[in-house]
């Protein structure tokens, strides 16, 4: 779950909603088997901080709005709105919106350490142009 919510070329906002109560449902699975301070320091952990997520208008929109949580369909959510687009033009909209919200920064992190790899002291004289071009060649995924 950690590889899909932390995704870079995918629709993951409307995953953290989904995610904080799976969580919450499997640590209360646990707690009923074992009963352990372990188990609970988890719950209240996750509680704590992972419980504003499921309370954010972003990500509830975002849950929402993503066609896979509502049809027997699985695929890109924007690719879906976008055909869809004729029919529902404010929903399309809302969608394109709230979609697209990342949610993780591992993408931008990813990026700055790519970044902090390439620009290293001994080429700190590397011009611009060159720089966008190894941040390009280094960050295609082909």
């Amino acid at each position: 779950m950690t590889h899909q919510i932390q995704g870079q070329n995918m629709v993951t906002s409307s995953l953290a909603v989904n995610c904080v109560r799976g969580l919450r449902a499997a640590l209360a699975r646990l707690h009923e088997v074992y009963k352990s301070k372990l188990v609970y320091v988890l719950q209240s952990s996750t509680e704590t901080r992972l419980n504003k997520f499921e309370s954010m208008e972003a990500f509830q929109l975002a849950a929402t709005l993503d066609p896979r949580y509502k049809l027997d369909w699985y695929g890109d959510p924007l690719g879906y709105c976008k055909a869809k687009q004729p029919e529902f033009p404010v929903l399309t909209r809302l969608a394109a919106k709230y979609l697209a919200i990342p949610a993780t920064s591992a993408p931008v992190e990813r990026l700055f350490s790519i970044a902090s790899k390439l620009l290293r002291p001994e080429r700190c004289n590397l011009r611009d142009n060159r720089f966008e071009q190894l941040m390009m060649i280094r960050c295609d995924p082909q």
